[in-house]
């Protein structure tokens, strides 16, 4: 894709066109790496050991979302 920042964080927020979540998510997470690559270089491994971390706790059946940029937490699962 070749859009401006802005617009595909926008996309990603608003457009109903994304198949699955798992399809926004990857924009997302595309997105994502690309902005700290050229905003903020430290923001790319905060985001890695923030999902990594996710991960961990998603695994656990008392898992309940709270981040409010998490598909998971839109979702209510």
């Amino acid at each position: 894709m070749n859009y401006s920042f802005p617009k595909e964080l926008l996309k990603i927020l608003y457009d109903e066109s994304y198949k699955t979540y798992n399809e926004r998510w990857k924009h997302m997470g595309e997105l994502s790496s690309r902005m700290a690559k050229k905003i903020v270089p430290l923001h790319c491994e905060y985001i890695r050991e923030l999902n990594d971390s996710n991960l961990i706790l998603m695994g656990d059946d008392s898992f309940v979302p709270k981040a409010p940029a998490s598909a998971r937490f839109k979702m209510g699962v």
